[in-house]
């Protein structure tokens, strides 16, 4: 990728700085709509074709209110994302008065069987587990530094160690309401996951979740016995979730596509403002290639839903299937992210160098070693390679891919895919300034040349 570093550099930051001002970019608003507006534009400006902002219905949760209230004082605290979950559209209200707290300190399944919770308000130790990279599918890391022999305190918050169990029993004993002790998450109880994607039960969360921080729930504990009023209202309907798509035509109708996601929960400076940055580069790079050089044509996306169950993934793929329309490899670039850690306090450490780069490649026509492989020549240190079986093997899993490729993967799309998830991208705390702008110009460069390489190795 021949380009002059320091002006992609101030545009690639300033795309970042542009897709952030808003406070949240969440499907269905106000916010969402402006930002894919802002996509439409840059599409336009850098040369792409047949700009569309495609939309498809998805289920959308708003909290009205939730509030949570200890012996009359008003506790700081955040509902647990697909909780409170007592209809699948309109209204679900919670309304505590005077209930009882019981704590089962990390909620043993013999502790939660001795314990009447019939009524009760169920306070527990939320634990996530620690990371340990070996213990991953990933086959090979490239951490000429060190990187991946550093000691670190991180946590896995994506799978928790015991909430989802404990939160099941408690409910099932009759529990109104669950307060969830963050132990090892930052220090604060700003939690934004929701956790329903990785649940086994038809039963839906239909008792509110409240978070509240460690040193929060230190204070709780001191209090007991104590009773607790919660007022939770949320509301959940279906609104447009909207995919933003620009083309560039190449030698051959089959389409490459590179995308991100322009939705976020809160500010999204690395998830996912940075991607796009990507996006946005790339697109700019292979507009001013003659198309006799652009072996495939190139679709560029924008998605959103990222938040919502992948609806809108989902319909854009039908909409290209239904037009017949042949992806050949999905190219997805997610979070460049500087590295953080935690102090035993759990204050959040902040470092100027990147997160672990996590690399799903589909190990077919040699991809994923010539992705790993580049990524090496570029000097993308701190990346981790993990082998996508491919659709039809007998190794394939539908839900390998855990990154915003998850629905062209499931479809049988063969897909590059990076990101990094530091624990803050479940945190407000994921703005602007989290970013590694210096990782930005070497990520479009590193991708630019995997989309060339790929073009070979597919045999086009």
């Amino acid at each position: 990728m021949k380009i002059e570093e320091k002006l992609l550099n101030s545009q690639m930051t300033n795309w970042v700085k542009e897709l952030t001002q808003w406070p949240h970019r969440k499907t269905g608003t106000y916010e969402g709509r402006k930002s894919a507006e802002y996509v439409e534009k840059e599409f336009k400006k850098l040369g792409l074709s047949d700009i569309k902002i495609n939309s498809a219905d998805s289920l959308c949760t708003e909290t009205i209110k939730s509030d949570f209230y200890v012996n009359g004082k008003k506790i700081k605290s955040i509902l647990s994302n697909g909780t409170n979950k007592k209809c699948k559209t309109g209204r679900s209200i919670t309304q505590i008065e005077n209930a009882e707290m019981v704590y089962i300190k990390d909620g043993s399944a013999e502790e939660i069987k001795e314990i009447d919770l019939d009524g009760k308000v169920v306070i527990c130790d939320v634990l996530f587990l620690p990371h340990n990279w070996c213990d991953t599918p990933a086959t090979k890391f490239y951490g000429p530094n060190g990187e991946f022999d550093r000691e670190r305190e991180i946590y896995n918050v994506y799978m928790p160690a015991n909430y989802i169990d404990t939160y099941y029993m408690a409910m099932e004993k009759g529990a109104c309401a669950y307060v969830g002790i963050l132990q090892n998450f930052m220090d604060e109880n700003f939690l934004n996951e929701d956790y329903n994607y990785v649940i086994e039960k038809e039963r839906p969360m239909a008792i509110p979740t409240m978070w509240i921080s460690k040193e929060q729930g230190c204070d709780l504990i001191k209090k007991l016995p104590a009773v607790a009023d919660i007022n939770v209202e949320t509301e959940s309907e279906y609104k447009k979730a909207l995919t933003v798509t620009g083309m560039l035509e190449g030698m051959a109708d089959d389409i490459v596509l590179v995308h991100s996601h322009h939705d976020a929960a809160v500010e999204g400076g690395v998830q996912d403002a940075s991607g796009m940055s990507v996006v946005f580069a790339l697109a700019q790079h292979f507009a001013a290639m003659p198309k006799a050089e652009r072996k495939t044509t190139m679709m560029f996306v924008s998605t959103d839903s990222h938040y919502t169950d992948y609806e809108g993934h989902d319909k854009f793929l039908d909409m290209m299937e239904a037009a017949k329309k042949n992806i050949v490899l999905d190219c997805c670039i997610e979070h460049i992210a500087k590295e953080m850690d935690m102090d035993k306090e759990n204050h959040m450490i902040i470092y100027d160098r990147p997160e672990t780069r996590i690399l799903y490649a589909t190990d077919s026509n040699g991809l994923a070693e010539m992705a790993f492989d580049t990524f090496c020549q570029h000097h993308m240190s701190h990346t981790m390679l993990m082998p996508v079986a491919p659709y039809g093997s007998k190794d394939y899993d539908p839900e390998f891919v855990c990154t915003d490729a998850y629905s062209m993967h499931e479809r049988g799309i063969p897909v590059i895919s990076v990101l990094t998830a530091p624990m803050y991208l479940s945190h407000n705390t994921d703005t602007y300034d989290k970013v590694y702008f210096k990782g930005l110009v070497p990520m479009a460069e590193t991708y630019a040349d995997i989309i060339t390489k790929a073009w070979d190795a597919m045999g086009y």
